[in-house]
This record gives C-alpha cells, structure tokens and sequence, in this order.
C-alpha cells in the first residue's frame, strides 16, 4: 500500500513537471514566431525602402523635386503589411560644388502593440551627368 502512495506522488510530480516544461516551451514558439512575423514585416519595409531609392535613383537629376518627393506613396504590399506605415520621401535640391541633390527614403510603422519600431532608412546622392568627355587625340 506504501509504494503505491509514492508512485502516484512519483506520476504527481512528474505530471506537473512536464507540464510546466510545456509551458516553457509553448512560450518559447510563441516568441519565435513573434520575432519571425517582426522580421518578415522589417524585410518588407527594407524592400520598399530599397524600391523607391531605386525608382528615384533611375530618375534625371531635373525630374528630382522636392514636389516629386510628396508625390510618392507605399506600394499596395507595403500599406497592407506594415502596420500605419508611412513613406517619407526628401529630396534636398540645394545645389552645392559638385552639383548633387540629396535623397532620403524613411520608412515608419508599429508593432503589433502599437509601439514604433526603429525605422528603415535610406540616403543616396544624385549627380548630374555631366557633359562628355572630349577624347584626347594624341
């Protein structure tokens, strides 16, 4: 009667244990998975990101604006994957020695709780071309 009394206190015990080892674990995946979806969504951001640097990159030097900078938006993937997502878009046009206009692409959106994340941005320089090279003829 005596081992029977402690192998159920043994099966007790070992039942609670692993059912606290499955709630550890339950846990841990629901974290991975949080992480994994933050992850997706900053990849999407960064692609975006990296989308209109190319478009306005692809641009003439003229065609660079300040009024073509406001009229950029999210694509429809990014407005429905980032969570109030906004673009923003600067073009400093001011001209310097060499001439060059200064771009920046700022991508902002929350996570899940509604916090702002670190957001993606990008800068890139654009140059006028310049007039061709005369050849050397020697």
């Amino acid at each position: 009667m005596n081992r029977r009394g402690i192998a159920l206190l043994e099966v007790i015990v070992a039942s609670a244990l692993l059912a606290v080892l499955m709630t550890i674990c339950l846990q841990l995946v629901h974290l991975a998975a949080a992480q994994h979806r933050a992850t997706e969504i900053r990849q999407l951001a960064i692609r975006e990101a990296d989308n209109v640097m190319q478009r306005l990159a692809a641009a003439g030097f003229d065609d660079l604006t300040p009024r073509t900078a406001r009229q950029i938006r999210l694509s429809e993937e990014a407005s429905r994957g980032l969570p109030d997502g906004t673009l923003r878009v600067e073009i400093d046009d001011r001209l310097g020695s060499p001439p060059a206009k200064r771009i920046v692409v700022r991508i902002e959106w929350q996570d899940c709780a509604g916090r702002s994340v670190r957001p993606v941005e990008l800068v890139a320089w654009k140059y006028p071309n310049g007039p061709p090279r005369q050849e050397d003829p020697t």
